[in-house]
């Protein structure tokens, strides 16, 4: 392992983009995608049709047979601003996520940090700065391939089925990914310069208004 994350894999990077989906997707989303500005060694996937912990673990996998230094996820109803790869790599750190907002209520910030074994929303937070977290969601999340070395396999496990048992320790995929992770000495961050819109059943724009009818 390097003794810094900030150790540069420059010139010749690589990015694996996955994405879980469940084979359907809204023509934004796709006009998104299609605008993401990618770097010449991008790889683009989709894992179709299995739970998000099997299919963030295959897509791991399906990263390293191409040997890519980067996982970006990019979960089917995220969009991210056309910038929002490179502004995440230039953030040297081993995890870190856009700024996506829950699709509850106005939207909340889906950044968390840890108080037992229950999480709560961070509301106040600089702009456009990089933050320290206990937990992101996977919907716009670059990850360093270096990081699945260092985090024992599975790396993603959902536990959690029902609302009450959220303060039992049960976790979600990525809430499971992130714990994992800060016990192998990782860190996680969230830049807060990239902010996604998330769809639902109005789409929630970067300042947590809803826009237009996407169902």
């Amino acid at each position: 392992m390097p003794a810094s994350w900030e150790t540069p894999t420059e010139p010749n990077c690589s990015v694996f983009i996955g994405t879980p989906n469940t084979g359907l997707v809204t023509y934004a989303w796709a006009v998104q995608l299609e605008s993401l500005k990618k770097i010449p060694n991008t790889t683009i996937f989709g894992w179709k049709g299995a739970p998000f912990d099997v299919a963030r673990n295959n897509l791991v996998r399906e990263a390293r047979k191409v040997k890519a230094q980067y996982l970006f996820f990019l979960d089917s109803d995220v969009h991210p601003p056309a910038d929002a790869i490179s502004n995440l790599m230039a953030c040297r750190m081993p995890i870190i996520s856009g700024l996506v907002l829950a699709k509850r209520g106005k939207g909340y910030p889906a950044i968390w940090r840890r108080n037992g074994l229950s999480y709560a929303p961070i509301t106040q937070f600089p702009q456009s700065a990089v933050i320290p977290v206990d937990a992101i969601p996977m919907g716009c999340c670059l990850i360093d391939m270096r990081v699945f070395d260092v985090i024992p396999e599975p790396w993603f496990k959902w536990e959690i089925d029902l609302p009450e048992e959220k303060d039992t320790g049960k976790l979600s995929e990525d809430f499971y990914f992130c714990r994992k992770a800060q016990a192998n000495g990782l860190s996680i961050g969230c830049y807060t310069g990239v902010r996604c819109e998330h769809e639902t059943m109005m789409a929630v724009d970067p300042t947590g208004e809803s826009k237009r009818q996407i169902l």
